[in-house]
């Protein structure tokens, strides 16, 4: 455990108010308070303009990441599986929420993977070392920098995959974000696709709205 974490293992009680909390993020975090406020309110304003219930799916084409944290060279194109329905989730390793559920996100496609598509893909860092830290992270010594290749963000989904024993097939978001900025999907987000690639299901902005058994609900409707 890292030792700072001493100094904040109240943080995840409840009793802390969102300036007290704001205030332990910024000791933590190498950054000034001006980055760092420039930093949320720039992630506020990405998060707008999320695809809607109703909407085509936005399309991509994501890298496939195998088994045992190696990259494939292969690739997924989301349009590709039209005529199947697609349950989406996106994530990252130093996410605590994200993490905390890996058990669920597994109960959930081992239950329901032989009727429709699953694809978890990973996507930026919602917590890395060098940038936005948490109390959660030291505690846990998940310690990752914010990739700056493709090569580096796969070493990390690796070590999410094989840590978290995730069952879900991956894909990997490349290093500039695509996934993320047609999906809005940091730091966490779910969605269901229908077989003619409209979306059935937009959860909420995570971490509040990572809503895993919403997600079921949602799942079990596009299937019955």
């Amino acid at each position: 455990m890292d030792p700072r974490y001493e100094h904040f293992k109240n943080f995840s009680g409840g009793s802390l108010s969102m300036e007290e909390k704001r205030a332990i993020w910024l000791e933590i975090t190498p950054w000034s308070e001006e980055e760092f406020d420039a930093y949320i309110n720039g992630f506020r304003e990405h998060q707008k303009g999320a695809p809607e219930v109703g909407d085509v799916a936005p399309d991509f084409t994501a890298e496939i990441l195998g088994p045992g944290r190696k990259r494939t060279g292969e690739s997924l194109t989301l349009s590709s599986l039209q005529g199947r329905s697609v349950a989406l989730a996106f994530g990252s390793y130093t996410g605590p929420p994200f993490r905390m559920q890996a058990v669920r996100l597994n109960e959930i496609y081992e239950a329901h993977k032989d009727k429709l598509a699953f694809y978890l893909t990973y996507i930026q860092e919602a917590h890395p070392a060098n940038g936005w830290q948490t109390p959660q992270n030291l505690y846990e010594e998940i310690i990752h920098n914010a990739p700056t290749s493709d090569d580096e963000r796969a070493e990390v989904a690796g070590v999410c995959q094989t840590s978290l024993d995730l069952k879900i097939p991956m894909l990997l978001d490349s290093i500039d974000n695509d996934v993320v900025d047609k999906y809005r999907s940091a730091p966490i987000r779910l969605f269901v696709v229908n077989p003619e690639g409209i979306i059935t299901f937009n959860g909420a902005i995570g971490p509040r709205g990572y809503d895993l058994d919403a997600w079921e609900e949602a799942i079990k409707k596009e299937i019955a």
